[in-house]
């Protein structure tokens, strides 16, 4: 049973009435009443250099920077994301982005199967992998800290819908380049 890092119902009225002045940049407009927040999840990212720190502890590993993920749902499915923070005066809510679709449906499906997969619970937060470009579940109970991979680019040697206990995760990346940078079109 997935337990989220989840914000008030208070703060997601806050960030539903900030996303309503987002809406018109949609590529097709649909009515603010559509629209829907749903699971918000902590965001922690993985630094290369900690990976490769063998001596440093998964927990420690895991970075936090005040980046929540937000579902956003229009309709029947969470077909958009955003990504928020606290306010500049360290009260309220700000929206720094909206993504959609795609990601914020393989990051449903993910929970989805995440739920059914495993009977314990877990505390779940949405990691980020920069140097391989790898978005993914925490999965964190106690000292356990599963990795549940959502997407990576292709050909790394880990697969999108597996669970890996971190220090197996650890070893196949360390095996691995980092990805570096995209090729410039002329």
């Amino acid at each position: 049973m997935a337990t989220l890092h989840l914000l008030e119902k208070e703060e997601l009225k806050q960030i539903a009435d900030e996303l309503g002045s987002w809406v018109g940049y949609m590529q097709q407009p649909l009515p603010r009443d559509s629209f829907g927040v749903a699971q918000s999840i902590e965001v922690c990212t993985i630094s290369y250099s900690d990976l490769r720190n063998s001596e440093k502890s998964a927990q420690a590993c895991l970075q936090t920077n005040g980046i929540w993920h937000i579902q956003v749902w229009t309709r029947d499915s969470p077909d958009y994301y955003a990504r928020v923070s606290h306010g500049q005066d360290g009260k309220g809510w700000q929206v720094n982005s909206l993504y959609g679709p795609g990601t914020a449906r393989k990051i449903d499906a993910a929970l989805r199967q995440v739920d059914k997969q495993f009977e314990d619970a877990y505390n779940i937060r949405l990691v980020e992998i920069p140097a391989y470009y790898i978005t993914g579940l925490t999965l964190e109970k106690g000292e356990e800290l599963l990795v549940y991979i959502i997407s990576t680019p292709p050909g790394l040697p880990v697969k999108p819908g597996t669970a890996y206990p971190f220090e197996d995760l650890r070893r196949i990346l360390h095996e691995v380049a980092p990805v570096r940078g995209v090729n410039i079109k002329d």
